[in-house]
C-alpha cells in the first residue's frame, strides 16, 4: 500500500520535476551514466582492522570513531531500502561504529506511523552489540519556516509541499536517542514548534543536530553540533553560509556553530 501511495505521489509532484522532464519509455533500453565523485569498492575495507587512531590532551585520552548520524531508508517516502537492510550494510559491510534511523517525521503529506516508528527502534535494538556497533533510534524534523511576515509558522501551509518549496525556508533537524528511544515529535501536530521538540529530546537524554545548509539557530543545549557533510549537492553549496535568525542567538551558540562546523558528521571524537 505504502509503495502504491509513493508512485503517486511520485507523480504528483514530478521528484524534482525529473519525471517531468524526461518521458519515460518501456521501449528504451536501460543505459547507466557515468557517476562523478564516486566508484565501486570492495567492502569491508583492506587494513580495517587497524589500531584505533587515540590522542591525549591535558590527561584525557580521546579515541575516534566513525558513525553516520543521518539516514533514511523505505520508511519515508523520499528513500529506498529496508531499515535492517540499512543497519546490516552499516554494521556489517562498511563496518561503522555507529549509525542513527532518522526517516522523516512528515514530508510530502506522508507522515512517519508510530508504527514504522517503533519498528525502526526494534531495529536499531536489534543490529547493536555491545562493544562493537552502536544503532540509535531518532527521526528527522522536517520543518519548513515561513519567508513572509504576514505567516505564522504554524499556518499548514508550511507543511504543503506545493507552497512551503516556494514560500518557506529548510529548519531541518535529526533527533538522535539513546537505545532506550523517545517520543516521536512531529513539527506538523506541534505546529512547529522547535521548543517542543527540544523538550523531548532533552527529556529522553538524546541529541540535536541543525542540516541542510540552512537553519534558524538555537541556544537549546541539546543542540551540540552541526552536520556539515552530505551527499546532497545542494545542501553542500549551501551549508557554506547557514541562515541564522539576525536576534536571539547567543555568541556561545555562534562560536559552538562556528567550532563544529569543522567536523564531518561521519566521525565523533569522544
Amino acid at each position: 500500500m505504502r509503495r502504491l501511495r509513493h508512485t503517486a505521489r511520485a507523480q504528483y509532484i514530478g521528484v524534482e520535476q525529473v519525471i517531468g522532464e524526461r518521458a519515460l519509455s518501456t521501449h528504451t533500453p536501460f543505459r547507466q551514466e557515468a557517476w562523478t565523485g564516486y566508484e565501486p569498492i570492495e567492502l569491508p575495507p583492506a587494513g580495517e582492522d587497524r589500531p584505533r587512531y587515540q590522542t591525549e590532551v591535558d590527561g584525557r585520552t580521546y579515541r575516534l570513531y566513525w558513525a553516520d548520524l543521518h539516514n533514511h531508508s523505505g520508511l519515508t517516502c523520499d528513500a529506498h531500502g529496508e531499515p535492517d537492510e540499512l543497519l546490516h550494510y552499516a554494521r556489517d559491510r562498511a563496518r561503522l561504529d555507529a549509525v542513527a534511523l532518522t526517516d522523516n517525521d512528515e514530508v510530502f503529506d506522508d507522515p512517519l506511523t508510530e508504527a514504522e516508528y517503533a519498528l525502526s527502534v526494534s531495529f536499531a535494538r536489534h543490529f547493536t552489540r555491545e562493544g562493537e556497533f552502536l544503532a540509535l533510534p531518532g527521526y528527522e524534523w522536517t520543518s519548513h519556516l515561513p519567508n513572509r511576515k504576514d505567516v505564522e509558522p504554524s499556518d499548514p501551509r508550511c507543511w504543503d509541499f506545493r507552497w512551503f518549496s516556494r514560500n518557506c525556508r529548510p529548519n531541518h533537524r535529526t533527533a538522535i536517542y539513546p537505545l532506550a528511544s523517545g517520543p516521536l515529535v512531529r513539527h506538523t501536530e506541534v505546529g512547529n514548534r522547535i521548543e517542543r521538540l527540544h523538550e523531548a529530546v532533552a527529556k529522553a537524554g538524546g541529541v540535536v543536530f541543525p542540516h541542510q545548509g540552512r537553519w534558524d539557530s538555537s541556544d537549546h543545549p541539546t543542540e551540540v553540533g552541526v552536520e556539515v557533510a552530505s551527499r546532497q549537492p545542494r545542501a553542500e553549496a549551501k551549508a557554506r553560509m547557514p541562515h541564522q535568525r539576525p536576534t536571539g542567538v547567543s555568541e556561545a551558540t555562534r562560536e559552538r556553530h562556528s567550532r563544529t562546523r569543522r567536523i564531518s558528521s561521519s566521525s565523533i571524537v569522544i
